[in-house]
């Protein structure tokens, strides 16, 4: 046995001056009370084995190109679609780490923190849309300045790019060792290249009539190499995700306790009752910890009869009276409580028990994550729909979420005014051929387009009220189902794009 914190004994001194001065006129019961109540104090504990645990999890920064040259075709279908496909296999494979994202041209652009939810890392990566971008240049110089900002002392880049066009490394490895960065590259071009085309399909050329082929430069592998890092191709993908999955791993050592506090406190409590209460008391004391438990045991089986055959009756009212009748309340009862004032139209009422519940179940926490965003649906909160419903996802894949997801994220759309498709509308509004008949498409058009499924289910039966499905708009690809960057964030990453004059 050991003792956390033996400087509570010196509580004995000063309990012994007042034994020594009151003369021992006090009852020696209190005294011993006294005594094992400071022995409580100092928390005596069993010491059990020390556990030596493995910490897998890291912070590491991802820096995607999406510069003019990344859509070049060497890399089938494209770099950048390439690029995308290999940060999102990162994310999936890697699930205890925390990643910081970063998009860069000319400027640097941030799209999420550092963070452990990889679907919102996922989210933030499909909501980039490269024809918002106008600059086409490549910096890299601008891209190590920014994270050399950042609070990590010692920083892990992981670098998806075709090397841009790098031509002096000397000045990038002051910044990288500046900043304590090294740099992982990962080669998203091949050596042969390919011509560069602009948006009508045509063959990029120079000034003096010269087609312009963008190929990986060859500075970048020696970039990564001497600033401390490595440097991989698409093909070593599985070498770059074993790196990331070996290279930092620590080892933790734990001490376990057994507690035994409550050993001497409970004598102690003992005792005090036995020196204050009379014999003919103590029984009477006694009585309601008899019967409380046969009672309440009865009453409770009654109620949760009585709540549940109410709830399969659909007599949400009845049920929920009936379940907080429950003396006793479990999770289930709780989360039955919840689901029949959901289903009587309070959703504040419901929305705050679904907040209190806690439970270590997966099933249970996506049930709850669900719930919940239905709730903030029903009150048209529909950022907050969108959280609860991806923090549900990170509990297991589901239909039913992914479709409500795929609604919310078109009641968000509406709702904001820097959405493109907002200017679009109203720049159509304001031309010369816009007329009352335009107005009249567009508002069928965003009718037709707002029909979706809304699903009530994953709790008990009976429980769910869809609206009409829209085929067409459940075939969507995942990624509308991201929330887009505003303006103001393509603004930090267009500044200076006037000036470009090479961008390739």
């Amino acid at each position: 046995m050991s003792i956390l914190y033996p400087q509570a004994f010196l509580l004995l001194i000063w309990l012994f001056w007042i034994y020594k001065r009151k003369g021992g006129q006090r009852s020696f019961l209190l005294y011993i009370t006294l005594i094992l109540s400071i022995a409580a104090l100092s928390r005596p504990v069993l010491v059990e084995q020390k556990v030596s645990q493995k910490l897998q999890g890291r912070e590491i920064i991802i820096a995607l190109d999406v510069s003019a040259s990344m859509q070049a075709e060497d890399i089938v279908p494209t770099r950048l679609t390439a690029a995308k496909s290999v940060i999102r296999r990162i994310f999936t494979q890697n699930s205890h780490d925390r990643f910081a994202l970063f998009a860069f041209t000319t400027n640097p652009l941030i799209l999420s923190p550092f963070t452990s939810d990889h679907q919102l890392l996922i989210s933030a990566l499909d909501s980039l849309q490269v024809d918002n971008i106008l600059t086409h240049g490549t910096s890299l110089e601008k891209l190590l300045k920014r994270l050399s900002r950042l609070s990590q002392r010692e920083k892990t880049l992981l670098l998806l790019s075709d090397g841009g066009d790098i031509q002096d490394i000397d000045p990038l490895l002051a910044l990288s060792r500046q900043g304590g960065i090294k740099i992982y590259g990962i080669a998203t071009a091949t050596q042969k290249g390919t011509y560069l085309k602009t948006t009508d399909n045509k063959k990029l050329k120079d000034s003096k009539g010269n087609l312009i082929i963008s190929r990986l430069n060859p500075h970048y592998q020696a970039l990564c190499l001497k600033s401390g890092g490595g440097f991989f191709t698409l093909e070593d993908l599985d070498e770059t995700l074993a790196f990331i999955d070996t290279s930092t791993a620590s080892q933790k050592s734990s001490k376990g306790y057994i507690e035994l506090f409550w050993l001497p406190l409970l004598i102690a409590l003992f005792l005090f009752l036995l020196h204050y209460i009379r014999i003919p008391k103590k029984l009477a004391l006694l009585l309601p910890f008899l019967t409380l438990h046969s009672q309440s045991g009865i009453l409770d089986w009654h109620y949760i009869s009585q709540a549940t055959s109410a709830y399969h009756d659909k007599q949400y009212k009845k049920a929920a009276k009936a379940f907080e009748a429950i003396d006793r309340q479990t999770m289930q009862s709780q989360l039955n409580l919840a689901n029949s004032y959901y289903q009587l139209g309070n959703f504040t009422k419901a929305r705050t028990i679904y907040n209190r519940l806690q439970s270590n179940d997966p099933h249970i926490k996506k049930i709850i994550f669900f719930k919940l965003g239905n709730c903030a649906y029903h009150k048209k909160q529909y950022q907050k729909a969108h959280q609860f419903y991806l923090k549900a996802l990170r509990f297991g894949k589901d239909k039913k979420v992914l479709e409500n997801l795929h609604l919310v994220a078109f009641k968000q759309n509406a709702q904001r005014k820097d959405f493109p498709a907002f200017h679009k509308s109203k720049e159509k509004q304001n031309s010369p051929q816009g007329s009352n008949d335009t107005k009249t498409d567009q508002k069928k058009e965003s009718h037709s387009n707002t029909k979706k499924t809304f699903k009530n289910g994953m709790g008990s039966k009976g429980e769910g009220k869809t609206a009409k499905k829209n085929q067409s708009q459940s075939k969507k690809s995942p990624s509308s189902l991201t929330r887009p960057l505003g303006y103001k964030a393509y603004e930090l990453i267009n500044k200076g794009y006037i000036d470009e004059k090479k961008p390739w």
